[in-house]
């Protein structure tokens, strides 16, 4: 009988092995019945690796933690402004923070190249020491103007706010020669440090646009004055020679002057357009500035804004064949008439600062100056002579019937579309406006301080304004009801609608205050002390304003 085959199997241990010896005791075994030990083999790798990558986390995420209990638990510190650098030998800075000024040792740490004036760093919780120096501080929160230096020019002398303040150079100032006037950005507080010359605002920036596109064509009701203007700025334009020959002045301040609305900005830009048409360069600079806009609070800024304008303007106008109109309105607000503002001498340092500029204005070939408002009345003399502002006077006046007639014709005849005839539509809309016996012949009346009491009807309240306001209301009117009914254009209706929202508005702002500006016809020598605005239809009440 043939001896029975018999396989090898690997020796079950009765429980699994625990502790080292064990293990290789167990593996002896395995292979000693020659188990394959591979899987076994593999398996460990990947064991022994996923422990080695789970362990380097765990050693990243202990060092994080490290660091983050160091920053916890470290001593506290302060932030410091170094003010002055001690170079002999000291190993002393003297810098600000915490609200006072500390003269305080440098870490062995800090670099010596790192202690400049104006860098940033951290003292010690004892405010003995410097621990750490980081860039140059430039967040400053002032800007002053440059004055002068102190008698040792180690101090500059700034202006803010119509102080003197003197402030140590930073050391990405130092070596920088400033001029009179440079703008230098500044703590005023605390360091007291300057830490850099600012350059000005862009003249660029003070200019509205290069060249206006408004032309005079535009304009309705102003024919007159159109020639006027057009004539004298032609003439010098093109003929300078014989204007020079026959010792004509030139004509360079120009004073606009009739009530609201009625188109004396529209006649600046229109004559900025004029201008670059007629010159070779074909461009004509325009700045526009309102009279109150360079108002401030601190003594001597607003002096300060105007002499910037000007130097702007005229240093452009002398630097290139392009010429600059400089328009301001509401001039009234720069020029009124000197000693009329009591307990204040700001608006006549104001004023001498302007008449000033304007002087210079005359040596410029191609700067003109424009002034528009609506109070002529209340204006300096010295402002509306001749040589000044008062080269060339236009009253613009409030649109008369033909004036109205050749607005409303322009704004209408403009490819608007109208049921009617344009002309027709004119004519029926301003006889209700003019009738001496209409519905608008008394809107409202004003009583004088002499007891006599005038009215005010339509007529004088209309402006070019207002008429352009008109026909864009009554526009809007028919295109909402074309998208509505499909029933087009605008018709006599839409446009006696919108005269009267317009005329009533009007009348109900009129006051004691505002009503020598609208209405042109009141004495100049009798106040007006108080309107009473007349009930003429639904949405007028009668009442009366007192001053």
């Amino acid at each position: 009988m043939a001896p029975s085959k018999t396989e090898t199997k690997p020796t079950e241990n009765p429980s699994p092995p625990r502790t080292l010896e064990e293990h290789l005791a167990w593996v002896a075994s395995l292979s000693a019945q020659r188990v394959d030990l591979r899987p076994l083999a593999e398996g460990l790798l990947q064991e022994n690796f996923g422990l080695r990558s789970a362990l380097a986390e765990v050693r990243e995420a202990q060092d994080e933690l490290r660091e983050q209990i160091d920053v916890l638990t470290a001593p506290e510190q302060y932030p410091a402004v170094i003010t002055e650098v001690h170079r002999k030998g000291t190993g002393a800075v003297e810098v600000f923070g915490g609200g006072a000024r500390l003269r305080v040792a440098v870490h062995p740490d800090v670099a010596p190249e790192r202690l400049r004036v104006g860098a940033r760093g951290f003292i010690s919780k004892a405010r003995n020491c410097l621990l750490e120096v980081a860039g140059v501080h430039r967040d400053w929160q002032e800007v002053g103007t440059f004055e002068g230096y102190t008698a040792d020019r180690t101090r500059l002398l700034l202006r803010h706010q119509e102080q003197l303040v003197a402030a140590t150079p930073a050391a990405e100032l130092t070596g920088v020669e400033l001029r009179k006037g440079d703008l230098v950005g500044f703590d005023r507080d605390g360091a007291r440090l300057a830490y850099a010359r600012l350059d000005p605002p862009g003249k660029e920036d003070m200019f509205f646009e290069a060249t206006p596109s408004d032309r005079f064509e535009e304009l309705g009701g102003l024919d007159k004055e159109i020639a006027l203007l057009q004539r004298v700025v032609r003439f010098r334009v093109q003929h300078p020679e014989l204007a020079a020959r026959y010792r004509l002045p030139a004509k360079r301040g120009i004073l606009f002057e009739g009530p609201p609305g009625n188109g004396k900005t529209k006649l600046a830009r229109c004559l900025a357009r004029f201008i670059a048409d007629l010159v070779p360069a074909g461009e004509c600079r325009f700045m526009a500035i309102s009279g109150s806009s360079d108002y401030s609070m601190w003594l001597g800024q607003s002096e300060q804004k105007l002499i910037a304008r000007f130097m702007a303007a005229r240093e452009l106008a002398t630097s290139s064949d392009v010429p600059v109109v400089m328009f301001f309105d509401e001039i009234d607000a720069l020029g009124r008439r000197r000693g009329s503002e009591l307990g204040s001498g700001a608006p006549d340092r104001i004023l001498a600062t302007f008449l000033s500029q304007l002087d210079g204005v005359q040596q410029v070939s191609n700067l003109i100056v424009i002034g528009a408002t609506n109070r002529a009345d209340i204006l300096d003399m010295g402002l509306v002579r001749p040589g000044r502002l008062g080269d060339v006077k236009i009253r613009i006046p409030a649109p008369n019937r033909k004036a109205a007639a050749a607005i409303l014709t322009r704004y209408l005849g403009n490819g608007l579309p109208v049921v009617d005839d344009v002309s027709t539509v004119v004519a029926v809309l301003l006889s209700r406006l003019y009738s001496p016996r209409g519905e608008y012949a008394e809107l409202a009346k004003v009583k004088l301080r002499d007891g006599r009491v005038l009215p005010v009807g339509g007529r004088d309240l209309v402006s070019g304004a207002m008429f352009e306001n008109i026909v864009r209301v009554a526009a809007e009117e028919a295109a909402d009801r074309e998208a509505r009914t499909g029933v087009a254009g605008v018709t006599e209706m839409d446009l006696a609608a919108a005269l009267d929202r317009e005329l009533r508005g009007a009348s109900a702002l009129l006051t004691p205050a505002n009503a020598r500006s609208y209405v042109a016809r009141l004495p100049q020598d009798i106040d007006p002390v108080s309107v009473e605005l007349l009930n003429r239809g639904p949405a007028m009440a009668s009442y009366v304003r007192s001053a």
